[in-house]
């Protein structure tokens, strides 16, 4: 049987390969601030038939919507609260740490500083 999804196809976020008698579940999650490297989830189906295949794409969907709620916020807080709060806990050197609560009084915060963090996104910042 072959394989119903292709790496090759620029939609998938993940991929599922045979290895051996079992097939490998693979999702990209991040990238680790600290270290740089890319973070994979992964999942092992054995077998290869239809019936692995189809177990292996449910598990594909698991991984998927795994990364996605880790990258969604459901807090309530305002990003002037957590600006606020980073500020305190950041490592900066001391002219930055100086510098950052007025940039983000005159940039950031009269705009979106009372928008919960749940209602942030790339739209709302476009």
């Amino acid at each position: 049987m072959s394989p119903p999804n292709t790496p090759s196809d620029p939609r998938r976020r993940g991929t599922i390969r045979a290895r051996g008698g079992s097939l490998q579940v693979r999702v990209s999650a991040a990238t680790a601030p600290v270290t740089g490297r890319r973070s994979t989830l992964t999942a092992t189906v054995h077998g290869t038939d239809a019936a692995a295949w189809k177990r292996a794409e449910k598990h594909l969907t698991r991984l998927l919507r795994r990364v996605d709620v880790s990258r969604t916020v459901e807090s309530s807080v305002s990003l002037r609260d957590v600006s606020g709060e980073w500020l305190r806990a950041a490592e900066l050197e001391e002219s930055t740490r100086r510098a950052y609560p007025g940039l983000l009084d005159l940039t950031l915060l009269p705009t979106f500083g009372d928008l919960p963090l749940r209602d942030l996104s790339p739209r709302v910042l476009e």
